[in-house]
Formats: C-alpha cells, structure tokens, sequence
C-alpha cells in the first residue's frame, strides 16, 4: 500500500473540532430515513399535496407522526388486515385477464411467488430449475400484463390462488 493512502494513523473525525461539531448536531433532531411507498400510494399524497399546495414529502412525514410512539407493535393480523383492506379496491380497478390463461405450472409458480418464496427456493421445492422458475415467473408476467411482484401478489389473492 503506498504511503499516501495510510491512515491507521489519522484523526477520528470526533477528535476535529469542526467535524466533531458537525457529529454532534447530527444527531440531534432529524434522522434520514429510506421508505418504499407503492406507486399509488405516492401518487395520493402527491395529489393531496398538490390540492393543499404543499409538499408530498411533508404529508407524508405528517402520516408517520400520527403514529404513537407508544402504539403497539404491527402483527403479522394487522398488516394481513391492512394488505386485504388495500387489496380490495386496488383489485376492483385492474382488469387482468382470467386465471385460466395460466398453465398448472405457472399457477403453481405463482402461488408460491405470491406467498413470498424466492426464485432458488421454489425451484428446490417443485424440484426444477431456478432458471424454469425465472422463465415462467416471465411467462406469467407477460401473460397477465403485470410487471412487479406485489401486482402479483394482488392477482394471486383476488383469484384465491392464495391467502395472506
């Protein structure tokens, strides 16, 4: 390693003042935090904000503040609640072709896609390869006009291929 880029000898960032100073007001007050929000989802508070004439990103802060610190722990009941309330009306504006486009198989794949088995997992399981399993989760895909896997997971509970 040359010289230049050694630095088991260098100052932690604590012992500089200024970037001690900068640690130390980091930490107070706000924290950066990474969500994934459905499409639809951020497309309502988008709207809403837009009708308000305010920021999405502010409502949305807003909806997580309603939430008591002291509130009780999701369960698997409650988000199982919370998936088949969203499913309801999301189910009700799609138009998917019938279930009876796909083959035994691809239903099969399907389930277990829907239940959250991963491509390597189901192939152990159906006794094939992950690369079948790829080619007919595409199949699928391509059959039913879809294109993530939680549209997926919508199409396989609306036409109880599985339950959540």
């Amino acid at each position: 390693m040359k010289a230049e880029y050694d630095f088991s000898k260098a100052k932690r960032a604590k012992d500089v003042p200024h970037l001690a100073k900068l640690q130390a007001t980091a930490s107070k007050g706000k924290t950066r935090v990474t969500i994934y929000l459905d499409d639809s989802i951020l497309e309502s508070f988008r709207l809403r904000a837009e009708a308000e004439g305010r920021g999405y990103q502010t409502l949305i802060n807003e909806a997580l503040k309603q939430v008591p610190a002291n509130s009780n722990p999701v369960t698997e009941d409650v988000v199982r609640r919370i998936i088949r309330e969203e499913l309801h009306p999301a189910c009700m504006t799609n138009a998917i072709e019938p279930v009876q486009q796909l083959g035994p198989r691809e239903r099969e794949v399907l389930r277990l896609l829907a239940e959250g088995g991963t491509l390597p997992e189901i192939a152990k399981r159906l006794d094939i390869a992950p690369r079948t399993v790829e080619i007919h989760r595409r199949n699928i895909m391509q059959k039913l006009g879809l294109h993530d896997i939680a549209s997926l997971t919508k199409y396989a509970v609306r036409n109880e291929l599985t339950y959540i």
